[in-house]
């Protein structure tokens, strides 16, 4: 019995190892992708770095030149500023620093008081000197400085004013004059 049964059994096994194999349908295989070659493993470090931080700078922009300007006055045959000039130039200094690098300051002294050219000249020089000194400490670099004394007259006597007396001139506020200005202008550049 265990022949006969080898020999039923035989056949179909052999029949079944002789049949050719199946080919898979035609939409399978172009679906089917060649297997890709192992990539090669990335080297080996030989120490650990730290991460470097990237740092981005902002782009350039061209640099802005800015003029600031302030008129002070000085009572007639007079040096120094009175309290309220003062807190003006202390304010005004601030702003300066604050605003960027410092171009040139530029003082111009002025002296409308009667008399000769030379006394005039020379008192418009000292106005623009002292004008400097309170700069300087208030911490205007003093390389950036210059001063020059002017003759032109800051302020002229309305038509109105011309040929009165001086005791009347004084009762008419556009004639009396508020004194002798000294200019300094600031030229800075700044960049965002």
């Amino acid at each position: 019995m265990f022949t006969r049964l080898y020999f039923c059994v035989l056949p179909v096994l052999l029949a079944s190892c002789a049949t050719p194999p199946v080919a898979p349908p035609p939409a399978l295989i172009s679906r089917v992708e060649a297997p890709r070659p192992a990539s090669a493993p990335p080297p080996m470090v030989s120490r650990i770095e730290a991460h470097r931080p990237t740092t981005v700078s902002p782009p350039r922009r061209s640099p802005q030149e800015t003029t600031l300007a302030l008129e002070v006055f000085f009572a007639p045959r007079i040096l120094k500023l009175s309290a309220k000039q003062e807190a003006n130039l202390d304010s005004f200094a601030g702003l300066v620093l604050r605003n960027g690098n410092i171009t040139v300051v530029t003082i111009d002294g002025h002296a409308d008081e009667p008399g000769t050219d030379k006394y005039r000249l020379a008192l418009a020089g000292q106005r623009a000197e002292s004008l400097k000194r309170l700069l300087l400490l208030r911490g205007v670099p003093v390389d950036k400085v210059t001063t020059q004394a002017l003759l032109a007259p800051t302020w002229e006597a309305p038509k109105g004013c011309i040929g009165k007396s001086p005791a009347a001139a004084r009762k008419i506020p556009d004639c009396v004059s508020p004194g002798t200005s000294a200019k300094v202008s600031v030229k800075t550049t700044t960049t965002d």
